[in-house]
């Protein structure tokens, strides 16, 4: 019975080692994808009720812009919310690639808004990594 029970207790020291933890994941949001000037385009949600607060965001820009980067979160993917400052992970992108980091506000659901600011078309691909 006590050879049982160490047992148990080394499994669940193994299964919670930072080696089981929650493997990274990619969201493409947007690939190529035409904004016209002055408008937004907003994701489809992606779940992130699992992530342990690391969000990096990769963008894309290919035209004059400029472009802003912002995000939305949701408790039940249906009503979606702003959060102060979240209009704004990057702002006045022009042509180009950007990577940074960002620390959303937690719910099980996020989606990320791009908006033209510009006049002219631009072509936009946008990815995020959580873990």
């Amino acid at each position: 019975m006590r050879i049982l029970a160490i047992l148990f207790c080394l499994a669940l020291l193994a299964i919670s080692s930072p080696a089981f933890a929650a493997e990274p994941a990619t969201a493409l949001v947007c690939e190529q994808a035409a904004i016209a000037g002055n408008s937004t385009y907003t994701s489809a949600p992606i779940g992130v009720s699992m992530a342990e607060g690391f969000f990096t965001l990769s963008a894309r820009q290919d035209g004059t812009g400029p472009v802003t980067i912002g995000y939305q979160v949701s408790v039940n993917g249906l009503d979606w919310a702003t959060p102060d400052g979240a209009e704004a992970i990057i702002t006045d992108m022009g042509d180009g690639i950007r990577i940074t980091a960002f620390d959303p506000v937690y719910a099980p659901w996020l989606r990320i808004i791009v908006s033209n600011t510009g006049t002219s078309e631009v072509l936009a691909t946008v990815r995020v990594a959580y873990r």
